[in-house]
């Protein structure tokens, strides 16, 4: 049976879609080896693929206050690049070390789909001589109509500006990572070449997991680019809510759902989070680490260490979360709308797409977040229906489609 190799490092949310992919591909005749973090052992071998265990180079970074303090700089660009490369230089070594263990992972595969954090993706692919795909859940192909999506605008700047910001990240990436990667295919005796970036002239495929409801493609993307729509992994339907989740969502009313990872550890935030709960007259399930749900101890809110966003979502009235690619996929599919506190990475993007959707107010800063303008979005969000009949439109547009079935089939195409 040929295998396909499937690269995704990063959090639970950016797990979930290539699992989905990876079940796919494999109810298509291929094997598939989805490579990631340790944490995702039980959830990639429980969907009946091969799991290969990657070293994460930023592990004791992410529980340092550096780190913290890193994301949510509010510093100049400029200057949170200069921060976050002398970052990279702490953690050089271990992320060398994930490069070899992906180029492990990929022995014998016969294909390699790669996530925007599967860095060394292509350089595989070109040592071995195999087929490659982008698989992305961020829109990168260079375009005329909106400008990259980690740039600090979230308005089309004009046709030219909003190009030009794609050249400004490819040059910022080579800035973080062009050395790193020069030593790594040195040690694998590959030419010199620039970090990989996509063009809008690529011949590599590149498959988008979002849905044409939220972004549509741009008339300036090829043949080669396509949106497939959602890649969506059901695992809620063998799931059992502990009795305490259960109970609460049947005495009263239905709840928000409160998914801010950037929370954890934050009890002042925490605190806002639950005064406008209770100023609005709303519940709330919060879903946050065991370690800090003594902050939030009081009646009308519960909290829990995890639910499927699958699972819980469809059940609450509104979802209040920072704006993650996998977060708003699932408030978006659930018919919810949102209240967005968004943080760190494509949070900003997405928040602000979103609110262009007219499923959500407009964001809120994780920085200047009260328990008034906390307030105010929430009794904006239960009050003016536009929202949730947006909700609900978008939604069932996005139900129909059947994201992951789309883009294997695209992709069995290309290595036919």
């Amino acid at each position: 049976m040929k295998s396909i190799a499937v690269i995704s490092a990063g959090s639970r949310g950016d797990v979930y879609p290539y699992a989905a992919l990876g079940r796919a591909l494999q109810e298509r005749g291929w094997a598939v080896r989805l490579i990631t973090f340790a944490p995702f052992r039980e959830l990639v071998n429980g969907h009946g693929l091969e799991f290969f265990s990657l070293c994460d180079p930023t592990a004791a970074l992410k529980s340092s206050s550096a780190w913290r303090c890193w994301q949510s700089s509010q510093v100049s660009l400029p200057r949170k690049l200069w921060a976050l490369r002398h970052v990279m230089e702490q953690c050089r070594q271990p992320f060398v070390r994930m490069l070899d263990e992906c180029m492990e992972a990929c022995s014998g595969c016969h294909a390699i789909v790669s996530s925007s954090s599967g860095f060394a993706g292509p350089h595989i692919a070109e040592k071995l001589g195999l087929p490659f795909f982008w698989a992305l859940l961020q829109p990168e192909t260079p375009t005329q109509w909106f400008p990259y999506y980690l740039s600090p605008w979230s308005r089309s700047l004009g046709k030219l500006v909003n190009r030009s910001t794609y050249f400004a990240a490819r040059r910022s990436f080579q800035f973080l990572f062009g050395d790193i990667f020069a030593q790594w295919r040195r040690s694998l005796q590959l030419a010199p070449r620039s970090v990989n970036t996509i063009s809008s002239r690529t011949t590599t495929p590149v498959l988008y997991g979002f849905s044409r409801h939220v972004i549509s493609k741009p008339a300036d993307w090829n043949e080669h680019t396509h949106v497939t729509g959602y890649w969506f992994l059901d695992s809620a339907a063998d799931w059992t809510p502990p009795e305490k989740l259960s109970q609460f969502l049947e005495d009263g009313p239905a709840p928000l759902a409160v998914c801010l990872s950037s929370i954890n550890g934050k009890p002042d935030l925490l605190h806002t989070v639950q005064h406008a709960v209770h100023q609005t007259g709303q519940r709330a399930v919060v879903i946050t680490s065991g370690s800090i749900a003594r902050y939030l101890e009081s009646s009308g809110v519960l909290t829990i260490d995890f639910a499927p966003y699958g699972w819980l979502f469809p059940k609450v009235t509104a979802i209040v979360h920072h704006g993650g690619a996998g977060t708003s996929a699932a408030a978006l599919r659930a018919e919810r709308p949102s209240i967005l506190v968004p943080g760190f990475f494509d949070q900003s993007f997405w928040a602000n797409t979103l609110y262009r959707l007219g499923v959500a107010p407009v964001p809120l800063s994780p920085h200047n977040i009260t328990v008034h303008n906390l307030a105010n979005a929430i009794h904006m969000v239960m009050t003016q229906s536009k929202f949730r009949q947006q909700a609900q439109r978008l939604g069932q547009g996005i139900c129909a489609e059947d994201g992951s079935f789309s883009a294997a089939e695209i992709l069995l195409q290309y290595l036919s």
